[in-house]
Parts: structure tokens; sequence; C-alpha cells
């Protein structure tokens, strides 16, 4: 009764959450445009089950860290970069990040760590991930600490005596993988030992 009669929006809008009146929440949440209003829909529609209402809340409200836990748990590739792309543009590096993790796209992964002033771990990535960047990110991480007048020079791994070997191999096995695993279409969860056992299985054969 009170929520056919009451004249207030907010408490109209609070008592369609309370009486799981969600669409109600979504109308008033969409007349005033309401980032917090959208994101308390999405948060309820997606308890219930209610999955299109609640993606469709969360990309309103911008709440990129729902919609990369929305994104990746239904393995939404296309989803992912959307999140990627948008959260990047506006500021949430971390989720931007994570996203660019999840999706396999390491070059991504670096330059969002650069953008963000992380230099360093980007150079600790690329050597894990990308070591063809390394001699970009190095340089970059060089200006920062001269930039920041740091008596400091970080040792280029491409160069490093006694590491000639250990940086051919990674970046053999980087080629490898960005053809195999990067450029590729992903695979389904499912077929993740599979696929593993036949990638060692190859690596050994070479």
């Amino acid at each position: 009764m009170a929520f056919e009669i009451t004249p207030d929006k907010d408490h109209k809008f609070e008592l369609a959450l309370t009486l799981n009146k969600i669409e109600d929440a979504f109308r008033i949440a969409e007349e005033q445009e309401s980032l917090d209003k959208w994101k308390k829909v999405g948060d309820i529609a997606l308890m219930v089950g209610g999955f299109e209402l609640a993606e469709k809340c969360f990309l309103k409200s911008q709440d990129y860290n729902s919609l990369l836990l929305f994104y990746s748990t239904y393995g939404d590739a296309e989803g992912l970069e959307k999140v990627v792309d948008e959260a990047e543009k506006a500021g949430k590096y971390n989720v931007a990040y994570e996203a660019a993790y999840l999706l396999g796209n390491p070059d991504r992964c670096v330059d969002i760590l650069i953008k963000s002033n992380r230099v360093s771990e980007a150079a600790f990535f690329a050597r894990a991930y990308a070591p063809s960047k390394l001699p970009q990110v190095m340089k970059l991480w060089e200006e920062s600490l001269q930039t920041k007048k740091l008596p400091f020079q970080p040792e280029d791994l491409m160069r490093l005596e006694g590491h000639k070997e250990v940086m051919e191999e990674a970046l053999s096995l980087e080629q490898t993988l960005r053809q195999k695993y990067y450029s590729q279409p992903k695979q389904p969860a499912h077929e993740y030992e599979a696929l593993k056992e036949e990638y060692f299985n190859d690596n050994l054969a070479d």
C-alpha cells in the first residue's frame, strides 16, 4: 500500500527494492539517471538471476568491478574487451589490467601499466609474458627514474651478461605463445588440462 501512495521517489525506490519490485526500481533509477540506484538494482537483479537487467544496470552505473566479475564468470570475451576499453578510459586501471590479463593480452597489460605510471611493474610483467617489449619498457623506466632525479638505473636484462641465452629462450617461447595462444580464439575452460598436456608435449618434442 505504501509503495502505491508515496509521492517520494527515493522512498518509493527503497520500497521497490524491499518488495522485490525490481522493474519498478529500475524505472525510478532511469527517471533519475542515478548511478547509485542503477548499481543497487544491478546487485539485486544479479542475486535473483536477472542477468540481462544486471548487466544493463552495471553498464549504466559504470560499475566496472561488477562487470569484470560478471563477464569473467560467463567467459564473455567480448564483454571483457568492453571492460578493458571503458575502464581504461575512466582511469580504472586495476580493472582494465585484470580484464586484459584474463583475455590473455600481454601487450595491453603492459600498455595499461605504463599508462598508470607503474613502469617498474610493466617491466617485470614484460619480462615474464612479453619480453619483446622489454627494450621499450626499460627505456621508459630509465626516463622515469631520471625525471624523478633518482640515482638508479635499471639493468637491461636483454643485454645483461649471462642472460643472453635465457632471454633468447624467453623470446622464442613468447613467439610460440603468440602464435598458439595470444592470437587465437580462447578455448573453453574444461579443455584446459588437455591443452596443457598438448602444449608441453609439443615443446618437449621441439
